[in-house]
C-alpha cells in the first residue's frame, strides 16, 4: 500500500494518505482529471497537516463526484458516510494507540501484521447498518467478479471477445478495471432486456470488486476487533521501556507545573524547570532522530517560555510540538493540550500568527476535537473559514486567563492588549451632552472593555428617538459602524424584534432612521457577535412592511446574505421563524434542549465570557449545570419570561409566509444550502418538512428542485441515505406536499 512507504514523516499516515488509497483503489483519483489526482499526491508528499477545506474538496473531487457522475446520489452518499466514518474511526485509534518513540519502519511492519488498514476499509465497506444492509453494497447488491455466477452473467452479455476477455482479466486479478472502462461497458454489450438499474448493479459490482481485492485479494474479509488493539497497545508497551529515564523527568516537569499552576512563582522555580528541561533534553537526544520524540520536550519548553514571558519563541516551540506530534501523540495530555494551548500564545503575538491559527484550528475540526464555525465560507474565497470573526480576541481574553501575570516567573510583564470581547458595562449616560458633538465615542467604563461607537448609534441603541432627530438635525451620519458592525438601522431594527423579551418593539425609531439615505456597506453589514445584517434583523421582526423596507432602501441589498449564529440566509431565517410560531413548544424546547451544535455556535456571542477553546464549560453554563438552588429558580423564571414574552410578541405564522413570499419574488435561492444539524439543508426542504405546500409550489415556481438530494447524517436511521424534499415530506408525514409532487412533479 503506498500509504505505508517508508519516505512519511509519522508513524500514522496522514489522512490524506488513507484518502489517496481509497481513491487508487476505487480507481477514482485521476477520473475527472490527471491534476485533480496531481493534487491529492502533492498533499500526501508535502503536508502532514492538511487544511479542513482542502481534504473536504479532495474527498468530493477524488471519490464522491466521480462516483456520483457515473452512478447515482444514493451510492455517492454511501460513499460520503463510508468516508466519514473510515476518518472518524481512524483518527479515535491514533488517540488511544499512540505510537510515539516508534520509527516509520517498525509501524508499517505493525501495520502488515495485523492488516490494520485492510480491515478498516474492507469493514467499513461492507459493514451492516440496521437495515441489514451493507453500507457500500446495498439492496443486495454483489460483488461481480467475485461473485462467479455474476461474472459470468457480466461476460455473456457483453458483445466483444476483446470486452469479454478483458472481464475474465478482471476476475482472475491480473488486471484491474478501469473506472472510465466500467462507464461504458453497458454501450459495447448485446441488445438485451437488461435494464439501466441492472446496468449499474453490475457495474458498481465490478468497482466495488476492484476496492475489495486492492486490500484483500485472497477475499478474506475482516473487521476491527479487540486483537488488533491488544497487539497495538503490547507493541508500544516493548517499545516504551526504552524511554523510562525520560519520563521520569517529564513527571517531573508536569509535577513543578502543576503543584505551582496558581501562585506566585520564584527564581528557584524556574532554574529547577531549566534544570529539568536541560536534562530531558539531554536524554531525547540520545534517541534515533527519526523518532522525533523531541515533539514533548518543545511542548513543555513552550510552556516555560510562556511563564517566562518568552512569547514568540514560545509560539515556535508550539509549532515545532504541534507538528511533530501529528500523527504520533494524540491523546488527551499531547496534541490536544499543545493546540488549546497553542491557540492562546499564537493569538496573543504582537501580530496574531494567523497563518499557525488556521492551520491549528483546522487540525482541530478534522480531528473532530471542534466544529467548523456557522459561518464556513466568505464570498470570492476557496477555502473554508475556520476561524469565527471574534475568536482571536477571545483567544487572547481567555490567554490573560489562563497565564495570569501573577503567577509568571518574577520581573515578567505580558503585552497589555484593549479587551475586544467580555462584559460591557455602561455608563447611564453614556452620551453626554458634551459627546454629542463628537464623530465617535467611547462605549463602555474607563480601565474594562470599550467600543468604538458613534453618539448615534448608543441613541439609538436606548431607542432615544427625541436624541436621534437631534442628532440627525445637527448632520450625523448614518452610515458610520461601531466598532463592532453595529449602525443606528440595525440598532432600530433590534427594538422590532418578537423574540427577544426586552425589544420595545417601538416603531418610531425605524421610521425615522429608514427615510435616510444608506449606503450599500451599512445595508449589508454583518455584526461581529451575533453576526446580524440589517435584512436579517428586519426579518426578526415578523413584519413584512418592515422587510420590504429594508430592501427598496437600495438595489445593492443582498438578498441571500447570510447571518446569524446559525449563518443562514434571510428566507432559511423566516422558514425557521414560521415554524416557531406555528408551534411555540419548539421555542420552550429549544432554550431547554440545547445541542453541542449550538453550544459551539453560540461562542462568537459568548467570546469572553467562557473559554472559546472548551466547548463543556459553555455548555454546562447554558444547561445551568453547578448551579445552586436559587440560582436554578432564577434562571427557571428567566425561561418562563423569555417564553410568556415570545408568545406576547409573536406574530401570526400569514406575516412570516408573507416575508418568505416577498423574500422569494426578490430572487432569493430557495435551494441555497445550508450546514444546519450535521448536514445540508435548503429553505425548500424545509418547505417540505412544515408541510407548507403553498410556499413550496411558490419556491418551485422560482426554481426550486425538489429532486436535488443530500446525505443524511450517520446517526439518522434511514434505508435511503441520499434523500430529496419527497422523503423529507413522507418522514414528516407532510400530506399536502407529497401529493403536490405525486400529482404535479413526478
Amino acid at each position: 500500500m503506498k500509504l505505508l512507504n517508508s519516505e512519511r514523516k509519522a508513524p500514522y499516515p496522514t489522512v490524506q494518505a488513507v484518502l489517496r488509497e481509497i481513491a487508487g483503489a476505487l480507481g477514482t483519483k485521476s477520473y475527472l482529471s490527471q491534476n485533480v489526482a496531481r493534487k491529492l499526491d502533492d498533499s500526501c508528499a508535502k503536508k502532514v497537516d492538511i487544511h479542513v477545506g482542502e481534504f473536504e474538496n479532495l474527498k468530493e473531487l477524488t471519490i464522491l463526484t466521480p462516483v456520483r457522475d457515473v452512478f447515482d446520489d444514493e451510492l455517492a452518499a454511501r460513499m460520503e458516510l463510508y468516508l466519514n466514518a473510515v476518518f472518524e474511526r481512524y483518527l479515535a485509534w491514533i488517540v488511544e494507540h499512540p505510537l510515539d518513540g516508534v520509527s516509520v519502519c517498525e509501524a508499517s511492519e505493525l501495520f502488515s501484521l495485523t492488516g490494520y488498514f485492510e480491515d478498516l476499509l474492507t469493514g467499513s465497506f461492507l459493514e451492516k447498518d440496521s437495515f441489514g444492509q451493507k453500507l457500500c453494497l446495498p439492496d443486495e447488491m454483489i460483488l461481480t467478479l467475485i461473485d462467479e455466477k455474476s461474472s459470468s452473467e457480466m461476460i455473456n452479455l457483453l458483445g466483444s471477445k476483446e470486452a469479454k476477455d478483458r472481464v475474465r482479466l478482471w476476475v482472475s486479478g491480473e488486471e484491474r478495471p478501469s473506472f472510465k472502462y466500467v462507464r461504458k461497458l453497458d454501450q459495447i454489450a448485446y441488445e438485451s432486456d437488461v435494464s439501466d438499474a441492472e446496468w449499474l448493479r453490475y457495474k458498481w459490482g465490478i468497482i466495488a470488486s476492484r476496492f475489495i481485492m486492492s486490500f484483500q485479494p485472497n477475499i478474506k474479509f475482516g473487521y476491527i476487533t479487540q486483537k488488533h488493539s491488544d497487539t497495538f497497545k503490547f507493541f508500544y508497551e516493548q517499545v516504551s521501556t526504552q524511554y523510562l529515564k525520560a519520563r521520569t523527568y517529564v513527571s517531573a516537569i508536569l509535577h513543578e507545573f502543576r503543584s505551582k499552576g496558581e501562585s506566585c512563582k520564584t527564581h528557584k522555580d524556574r532554574e529547577r524547570i531549566e534544570r529539568l528541561l536541560g536534562l530531558l533534553k539531554v536524554e531525547l537526544d540520545r534517541a534515533n532522530p527519526q523518532l522525533d520524540v523531541l515533539y514533548v520536550f518543545h511542548q513543555l519548553n513552550a510552556r516555560h517560555l510562556v511563564l517566562a514571558g518568552e512569547l514568540e519563541l514560545a509560539n515556535e516551540q508550539y509549532k515545532l510540538a504541534f507538528e511533530k506530534s501529528l500523527y504520533r501523540a494524540h491523546s488527551n495530555s499531547q496534541i490536544q493540550i499543545v493546540i488549546q494551548e497553542a491557540l492562546l500564545v499564537a493569538s496573543y503575538q504582537a501580530k496574531p500568527d494567523q497563518v499557525f491559527l488556521k492551520r491549528l484550528k483546522s487540525t482541530a475540526i478534522l480531528l473532530g476535537l471542534d466544529y467548523l464555525p456557522a459561518k464556513t465560507e466568505e464570498k470570492g474565497k476557496y477555502k473554508l473559514e475556520v476561524l469565527s470573526s471574534n475568536e482571536v480576541a477571545a483567544y487572547r481574553s481567555e490567554f490573560a486567563r489562563m497565564f495570569p501575570q501573577e503567577w509568571a516567573y518574577p520581573s515578567v510583564e505580558y503585552p497589555k492588549y484593549a479587551s475586544q470581547v467580555g462584559w460591557l458595562f455602561q455608563a447611564l449616560d453614556s452620551v453626554s451632552e458634551p459627546q454629542l458633538n463628537k464623530k465617535k465615542i467611547k462605549n463602555g467604563c474607563e480601565g474594562m472593555l470599550q467600543r468604538t461607537t458613534t453618539p448615534l448609534i448608543e441613541a439609538a441603541t436606548k431607542n432615544d428617538v427625541a436624541l436621534v432627530q437631534k442628532l440627525l438635525d445637527s448632520g450625523a451620519s448614518v452610515n458610520v459602524v461601531s466598532e463592532v458592525g453595529d449602525s443606528p438601522l440595525l440598532m432600530a431594527l433590534t427594538q422590532l424584534d418578537f423574540v427577544e423579551p426586552t425589544s420595545s418593539i417601538d416603531d418610531r425609531l425605524f421610521d425615522l432612521l429608514s427615510a435616510q439615505k444608506h449606503s450599500d456597506s451599512v445595508l449589508n453589514q454583518r455584526t461581529t457577535r451575533k453576526m446580524l445584517t440589517p435584512l436579517f434583523a428586519a426579518v426578526d421582526t415578523g413584519n413584512p412592511d418592515v422587510v420590504k423596507k429594508v430592501i427598496s432602501m437600495s438595489p445593492g441589498v443582498e438578498i441571500d446574505l447570510k447571518a446569524g449564529l446559525d449563518f443562514i440566509s434571510p428566507l432559511y431565517h423566516a422558514m425557521s421563524l414560521l415554524k416557531l410560531v406555528k408551534d411555540p413548544n419548539w421555542f420552550e424546547g429549544k432554550i431547554n434542549n440545547i445541542t453541542e451544535e449550538a453550544i459551539h455556535r453560540l461562542k462568537p456571542m459568548m467570546a469572553g465570557f467562557t473559554s472559546t477553546s472548551n466547548s463543556e464549560e459553555l455548555g454546562k453554563l447554558l444547561r445551568g449545570e453547578g448551579l445552586s438552588e436559587r440560582q436554578k429558580k432564577f434562571m427557571n423564571k428567566m425561561s418562563e419570561y423569555n417564553f410568556n414574552s415570545f408568545l406576547d410578541k409573536k406574530p401570526s405564522p400569514a406575516k412570516i409566509r408573507h416575508i418568505a413570499r416577498i423574500l422569494i419574488r426578490k430572487g432569493a435561492d430557495v435551494d441555497l444550502d445550508h450546514r444546519v444539524h450535521g448536514m445540508k439543508y435548503t429553505p425548500l426542504m424545509l418547505a417540505a418538512e412544515m408541510d407548507e405546500v403553498k410556499l413550496f409550489r411558490t419556491m418551485i415556481e422560482n426554481g426550486g428542485c425538489w429532486d436535488k438530494t443530500y446525505t443524511v447524517p450517520a446517526k439518522v436511521i434511514s434505508k435511503k441515505k441520499a434523500i430529496d424534499c419527497l422523503d423529507i415530506a413522507i418522514n414528516f408525514k407532510s400530506t399536502s406536499v407529497i401529493t403536490y409532487i405525486k400529482e404535479h412533479l413526478m
